[in-house]
């Protein structure tokens, strides 16, 4: 019932949550998803399934959290996993006051990648995370938005877009950060 936080199209309303539902059963009279996370202090999203269907990864930042500016920078923005049965609690992975943005998981589970505002920048670089909060990794460190990253099949590299003169190009790098190669142009 809350408002979009902002005008870009697919923006989380004030009291968006993250919701389950089966899809052999979502077109059912009477089926109502669940809600995971119903947490009226926070906003939820970015979801993302782990490998084995067991857990998601999602972002939050506090309601109150409306940055002013063109950057959209949401300082309280954290990384959480919930099982996706909706038993238990919430775990948060990071504790900062820097974004986190668009977690996903590595093709075998064992790792996280997400986008990160470290250092105070205006830019979003490239970090993984373990699914218990250990071994945090910042792997680029320039001031180019990496965007949208997504892991290879084989969970060796990641793809990517970065701005780049004319328009947004793909990239790739290697997981532990070398080998940054541009694909298009």
């Amino acid at each position: 019932t809350g408002l979009p936080i902002r005008l870009d199209p697919g923006a989380p309303d004030t009291d968006s949550d993250i919701f389950r539902v089966n899809v052999d059963d979502c077109c059912g009279i009477g089926v109502n998803p669940i809600n995971l996370t119903n947490s009226p202090t926070l906003i939820e999203d970015d979801p993302h399934w782990s490998p084995d269907g067991t857990k998601i990864v999602y972002t939050a930042h506090d309601v109150n959290d409306n940055p002013p500016g063109p950057f959209f920078n949401y300082p309280t923005t954290e990384i959480f996993v919930i099982n996706a049965d909706g038993s238990g609690s919430p775990v948060q992975l990071t504790f900062n006051n820097e974004e986190e943005r668009a977690a996903t998981w590595s093709p075998d589970g064992s790792k996280i990648v997400f986008m990160c505002r470290y250092g105070g920048g205006t830019d979003f670089e490239i970090c993984t995370i373990n699914p218990d909060g250990s071994g945090l990794v910042q792997l680029t460190n320039n001031t180019v938005q990496e965007l949208s990253i997504r892991w290879s099949v084989d969970g060796q590299k990641f793809f990517f877009n970065r701005p780049a003169p004319m328009r947004n190009q793909l990239f790739s790098i290697n997981v532990d950060g070398t080998g940054l190669t541009q694909l298009t142009n």
